[in-house]
């Protein structure tokens, strides 16, 4: 039987934030837009997205940058500018 937050969780949307927020969970290391979506069209995660656009990369570039100048509580952190990566923010 799942809790309330499993729940919760399984009828909320699952976005690029959230691809990026499980593929770093399981690498455990920084890695950059396009190995973040590699690993995600390995591992079938690409298929838990709503929609997935002509540019997929540029999305999550966009996703994950707006997120770490606008949300309160930011999930991801740029940990070097050339080639760009990011880990979690914990």
């Amino acid at each position: 039987m799942m809790n309330a937050k499993e729940n919760i969780v399984s009828y909320r949307k699952y976005s690029y934030l959230d691809l990026v927020e499980e593929v770093l969970r399981k690498e455990k290391c920084e890695m950059t837009i396009p190995e973040i979506w590699e690993y995600a069209l390995k591992k079938g995660l690409d298929k838990k997205l709503i929609s997935v656009g002509k540019t997929p990369k540029n999305t999550l570039n966009a996703s994950i940058r707006r997120h770490i100048e606008n949300a309160k509580h930011i999930r991801f952190k740029q940990t070097s500018k050339s080639p760009a990566k990011y880990y979690l923010n914990n």
